[in-house]
């Protein structure tokens, strides 16, 4: 669908003196007739594609009533009248001046897509954020295009909420998302449903800090390059998020609060990236208790470079990192446990490098374990005292100093203690 290249539209909001005289008379909380004050305003394009374009919009879902102006950012901007409420019936939003609303609201099972055909608009959301009703259709926000770039401003904290479990349904944000509203704020990507941001999303800093939080079952792909710095929040039972952009998750940390035998809260590694961010982490069981991995790689090659710490007990036996089949996943930074004696625990049908660290905390003991058919090689050192590594399955190829040792202990087997590193070379030979 093409957007009409018409020119940008200005609309005054001024009101004359009699009518403000009026208002002082009127009850508090009555409007004027035919004007939308903090309102939900509902979009029926019955005019053209321009979102300022008073005549595309109604005071009511079923259509029909014009408001005085288009949404501002006190109302509600709604996406649910009935009449364009049909699968197939798609539409195509053209911001061509900077635009705000308080909160996007979509209830439609056709297509939803907000973008512009000019060079850079804005669209200011506020503390409404975004919501996407169960059975909705996609929900489109800017172009692939980057010449026509819809940038969005979070002017406060917000959640976006897509509930819709339509098959194939997103939410496809493909232009940038920068925080201005100064402080520290927080968006959250919630609901059953999925959400996408494309390589051109950056999700960044601008006046002000921002995190990200996941929350719910749904899944979240990053694919952008962003700068955030507030940290990423991946708490126990928040779904799945993909990450293939090595600054997917931004400058922050991340705290990930998968625990014991959940399956919710995962972070998935794509596309040879490197991620650089510091991690803390609960604990989770190991695989052979109903334990599924926190950090899974599930294709390419991809390294995890900073610190993975586990700062909170929720009586699984440690951290899980898995290389899936067909995939790489190297470890190079340290593991540390500063909450009791917990593992570092690696599993896949995949192979992976182990290069990093086991740093011991106090008289806090800490220890490796080796789970599922892949090749795992470790090649880092260790100051822990106490618990033994041990080889479920699979292979563990221990290299120290320049004699490496590998071995293979058969699935089916009892485990056996099978190296315990000393602080420096030598090393022990194999078991």
């Amino acid at each position: 669908m093409q957007i009409p290249s018409s020119s940008s539209q200005a609309f005054r909001r001024d009101l004359a003196p009699s009518v403000l005289l009026r208002l002082i008379l009127i009850p508090l909380g009555a409007t004027l007739a035919g004007q939308s004050q903090a309102a939900s305003v509902f979009w029926d394009g019955a005019t053209n594609t321009i979102w300022g374009t008073a005549a595309n919009w109604a005071t009511t879902a079923a259509g029909g009533t014009n408001p005085a102006a288009a949404p501002g950012a006190a109302d509600t901007a709604v996406f649910s009248i009935t009449s364009l409420n049909a699968t197939g019936n798609d539409r195509l939003i053209n911001v061509q001046t900077n635009e705000s609303a308080t909160g996007l609201v979509f209830d439609s099972a056709s297509q939803t897509q907000i973008a512009t055909a000019n060079t850079l608009q804005t669209l200011s959301i506020g503390s409404g954020g975004m919501s996407i009703a169960s059975g909705a259709g996609n929900v489109i926000l800017g172009f692939a295009n980057t010449a026509f770039d819809l940038d969005l401003n979070l002017t406060a904290g917000q959640s976006w909420t897509n509930n819709s479990t339509v098959s194939g349904q997103s939410l496809l944000i493909q232009d940038g998302a920068d925080y201005t509203g100064g402080g520290t704020a927080t968006l959250t990507i919630a609901g059953a449903g999925n959400t996408t941001f494309a390589p051109s999303s950056a999700l960044d800093d601008s006046s002000g800090t921002l995190a990200l939080a996941k929350s719910d079952t749904g899944t979240l792909t990053i694919n952008s390059a962003n700068t955030y710095s507030g940290g990423t929040s991946i708490p126990n039972g928040a779904g799945t998020v993909i990450a293939t952009n090595s600054t997917a998750l931004g400058t922050g940390t991340v705290a990930m609060g998968k625990s014991t035998n959940s399956t919710g809260g995962t972070l998935e590694l794509r596309n040879n990236i490197n991620i650089a961010n510091n991690f803390t982490f609960n604990t989770v069981n190991a695989p052979n208790a109903s334990g599924s991995a926190q950090i899974r790689s599930t294709s390419g090659n991809n390294t995890l470079s900073g610190n993975l710490t586990i700062n909170t007990v929720s009586s699984g036996n440690g951290l899980l990192l898995e290389s899936a089949s067909g995939s790489f996943l190297t470890f190079s930074g340290n593991y540390t446990t500063t909450v009791g004696s917990r593992l570092l625990m690696l599993t896949g049908d995949g192979d992976g490098l182990f290069s990093g660290n086991i740093v011991q905390s106090g008289a806090i003991g800490t220890g490796l374990r080796k789970y599922g058919t892949g090749t795992w090689t470790a090649t880092g050192t260790s100051n822990a005292t106490t618990n033994l590594t041990t080889i479920f399955d699979g292979k563990l190829v221990m290299k120290g100093g320049s004699t490496p040792r590998s071995a293979c202990h058969p699935p089916s087997s009892a485990p056996i203690p099978f190296w315990k590193l000393p602080a420096t070379p030598p090393f022990p030979p194999a078991y």
